[in-house]
């Protein structure tokens, strides 16, 4: 089952992709170090818009296709509600977070336990800003930065660190991480 549904939905995920390239005619260049698909690893990327992910899948096809196999994605939970997606994501064993340590702690371990258990190897994506830099976003970084005496940023929010650590902390104890790729989509504007 985990198989079929990992290529299941690697097949849905490339289709936007390719409509986006082909149809609409979007360029992407993909630089710096290929994402291994066949080791373990975490995958942190900043989140600038609603649509990061899907130029995400893309690079990732072009640096290897089998990595929209092993990828796995940390979403809200609420988007498992989604008719159809939502289904889908929960049947390719997405990780849903409601964004509370307390509340998200026991999937965190769950998911990561499965995915060692499993036999396969995949990458977990996590965006650490939390959501994507929206208005609201922004002002609750900025907010967030005049509290702490920390810089203001013009691009990326101020991370969710809480959560990161404990995944590497918990992928390590399990012996199943052995990279951490730090990814960041840039656009023309």
């Amino acid at each position: 089952w985990r198989r079929f549904v990992d290529r299941l939905v690697a097949f849905w995920v490339a289709m936007p992709g390719t409509l986006m390239e082909y149809i609409w005619g979007s360029r992407g260049r993909v630089i710096g170090h290929k994402i291994e698909h066949a080791d373990p690893a975490v995958i942190i990327m900043n989140h600038r818009t609603r649509l990061d992910w899907l130029f995400f899948w893309t690079a990732l096809y072009k640096m290897d296709p089998w990595l929209l196999i092993s990828e796995k994605i940390s979403l809200k939970a609420m988007l498992k509600y989604i008719p159809g997606a939502g289904w889908a994501m929960q049947s390719n064993a997405f990780l849903f977070l409601d964004r509370t340590f307390n509340t998200d702690r026991t999937k965190l371990d769950r998911m990561i336990d499965y995915y060692s258990n499993s036999g396969y190897n995949y990458q977990l994506l996590l965006f650490p800003e939390g959501t994507d830099k929206c208005p609201l976003a922004t002002a609750r970084s900025e907010k967030h930065a005049r509290a702490k005496n920390l810089p203001h940023y013009d691009y990326v929010l101020h991370t969710r660190t809480t959560g990161f650590v404990h995944i590497v902390q918990r992928m390590r104890q399990n012996g199943y991480i052995k990279w951490l790729y730090d990814v960041t989509v840039g656009y023309g504007d």
